[in-house]
């Protein structure tokens, strides 16, 4: 009637639940019901293209292997800067900083 009450893609979809209450007051249904199944099919692409290496031009295929390289590098070079730098301690003060700033405890 117009109405969709589930959408599945892949198991079956429930119904609205009218054959369970008919069932459950012991009546029988008259009429066809509200409930309609519904379902298609949609045809997907058998005729995918798949392009091997020899069919690229000598132009294409220096031009995929240099972007390889380069992204490469650049991927190892962004892994060696990301290492853990030692950790060292800071460094000792050179003067008495509570002179310095002439802050004293009273």
């Amino acid at each position: 009637m117009g109405r969709v009450m589930d959408v599945a893609f892949f198991h079956g979809a429930e119904d609205c639940g009218m054959k369970a209450a008919l069932a459950a007051l012991e009546m029988e249904q008259e009429n066809p019901g509200c409930c309609d199944d519904d379902s298609f099919t949609l045809t997907g692409q058998d005729d995918l293209i798949k392009v091997s290496w020899d069919d690229l031009d000598f132009e294409q295929q220096v031009f995929l292997q240099t972007y390889t390289v380069a992204y490469l590098h650049l991927l190892s070079v962004v892994l060696e800067e990301v290492a853990t730098p030692l950790i060292e301690a800071p460094p000792l003060p050179e003067r008495k900083l509570h002179q310095l700033y002439e802050v004293y405890l009273i």
